[in-house]
């Protein structure tokens, strides 16, 4: 089993790139207003993460882990930039001739 310091650099990965792909599928996925879905998704996915990350008890008390849920966090902000970006992109392009 791996050393703890490992899995609170693994979890922080591990969680970023899920959040990142969950939020991009979730707003693929929508036929319309896929910004707004992937911040819906964003916004029930972090609720989600928040509460089962929960507390890690240690000999002192017990103690919110926080790099996990930063990295999800942050992975979940990337998917929705990139959803933007995608939108923006698709807004601004003209249309072609008929």
């Amino acid at each position: 089993m791996p050393g703890k310091n490992f899995l609170m650099v693994a979890m922080t990965f591990d969680g970023a790139l899920a959040a990142f792909l969950v939020v991009l599928a979730g707003a693929l996925a929508a036929p319309r207003k896929r910004l707004l879905t992937a911040v819906i998704v964003f916004i029930v996915g972090a609720a989600f993460a928040w509460a089962e990350v929960g507390e890690m008890y240690s000999p002192t008390g017990p103690a919110r882990v926080w790099s996990p849920i930063i990295g999800t966090y942050i992975g979940g902000l990337l998917g929705i930039l990139l959803i933007a970006i995608r939108e923006r992109k698709k807004v601004q392009q003209p249309l072609s001739p008929p």
